[in-house]
């Protein structure tokens, strides 16, 4: 595995599939707040790529074809009104 932050942050931007992308996202952190990611490569930078990796069935909606089920709980419904109006 890269021993870099920026290192870090590209394999997980590249990274299709969501299971290992959030893994590694996840590892990283833990890496990074056990202090064990170097900020500085000891090769030549890698550029970030123009697109991040995605699935392959990944389908795009508009906001209003979003599927709503989120709002069928109660938590949420709670939550949603206190979210408009704290400053």
């Amino acid at each position: 595995m890269s021993s870099t932050l920026a290192d870090r942050a590209r394999q997980i931007v590249l990274e299709s599939d969501l299971v290992r992308k959030v893994a590694l996202a996840k590892e990283t952190a833990q890496l990074w707040h056990r202090r064990t990611l170097s900020l500085v490569r000891r090769s030549s930078p890698e550029r970030m790529p123009d697109r991040p990796g995605r699935p392959p069935e990944l389908q795009l909606l508009p906001p209003r074809e979003m599927p709503l089920s989120w709002t069928s709980s109660s938590k949420v419904r709670l939550a949603a009104p206190c979210a408009l109006t704290m400053p």
